[in-house]
């Protein structure tokens, strides 16, 4: 009976022990579980931490950015034309404004600045385009067709047999010192800039009062940019409009030498009717400097706007091309 007893004991106690047992492990599973999500949880959070970090730091390394990009537009943009209007105190008063374009292409002589230009005794002179023909061969390849300068591999730019120089800045250099060689428009240069000789610069500052006294503005089309019915694609567009700045007599440190920005320019020059004593600095249409009294210290301005068509120009759209 006692042993019964003790046996029942024994399966009471196995029995208890292995309910302690049991739910000692629910509560370890419990445990582990919870540890396990606040774990995950922690994790997650993390996760979300870090992610709003990467975006908050890549929104002040942007805002940073354009401050940057800001102030270096700015800096690298400060000394562009931006419409600047050039108003030179000594010109003088401008009577008859002649201009033209297009000289010589084949390197022919050119007779009209002595036989004509210059007997009109023109107050200022404006180029108005194709003052050279950068883009031409030194040779004329209807001659000799076979020259080396008229042979050339066709692409955008360049076309055999007359253009197989577009785009070249050295070719454009030597064209432009051809028409500076050219007697006829020395003589030319002389009669608007007297005495320039003497001063050791050649071409003659255009714009200085003093150098010439008849002052000589200039803006390229498509030939004297390096290229025929040419656009914003060429390559060389800021060398090849340096050069050209540099054989109308533009000084070095001219706004329109940007190497941001084309040649345009706007220049307020005095007109036949304003005074010697006139506000000629004066913005505006003509108008008496000093009361109402007609005729008076008249401001009479000649407003020169010169526009470039080429430095940003498009390129044509296909059915133009082919129609042309």
């Amino acid at each position: 009976m006692s042993l019964d007893i003790e046996r029942s004991s024994d399966a009471v106690l196995l029995s208890e022990s292995s309910r302690l047992k049991s739910w000692w492990q629910d509560d370890l599973f419990l445990s582990t579980s919870n540890r396990q999500q606040q774990q995950q949880k922690r994790i997650k959070n993390l996760l979300i931490a870090l992610v709003v970090f990467a975006v908050v730091a890549l929104l002040l390394s942007v805002a940073a950015l354009g401050t940057a990009s800001s102030a270096h537009y700015k800096a690298l943009h400060a000394s562009e034309p931006s419409n600047a209007v050039v108003r030179p105190p000594n010109w003088p008063n401008i009577e008859k404004l002649a201009f033209g374009s297009c000289t010589s292409y084949d390197l022919r002589p050119q007779p009209i600045w002595t036989q004509g230009i210059i007997p009109a005794a023109p107050d200022t002179w404006v180029w108005l385009g194709d003052m050279t023909y950068m883009d031409d061969p030194l040779v004329d390849c209807n001659q000799v067709p076979g020259s080396p300068e008229c042979s050339c591999t066709a692409d955008y730019m360049r076309r055999p047999p007359f253009q197989c120089f577009a785009g070249d800045p050295v070719h454009a250099r030597k064209r432009m010192l051809h028409q500076l060689s050219v007697q006829e428009y020395r003589t030319f240069l002389s009669y608007m800039c007297p005495g320039h000789q003497n001063t050791g610069v050649f071409p003659p500052i255009g714009i200085d009062p003093v150098m010439c006294p008849r002052p000589i503005f200039g803006v390229y089309d498509d030939h004297d940019s390096g290229w025929n019915n040419g656009n914003g694609r060429n390559p060389a567009k800021h060398e090849i409009k340096n050069i050209y700045l540099d054989g109308i007599g533009e000084p070095g440190n001219s706004p329109r030498r940007s190497n941001t920005y084309g040649l345009q320019a706007t220049y307020i020059l005095p007109g036949p009717g304003t005074s010697s004593v006139a506000a000629v600095n004066r913005g505006g249409d003509a108008h008496t400097a000093e009361g109402n009294e007609p005729g008076k210290n008249l401001v009479d301005e000649v407003q020169l706007v010169l526009l470039d068509e080429r430095y940003f120009r498009e390129t044509l759209p296909c059915s133009v091309k082919q129609a042309w």
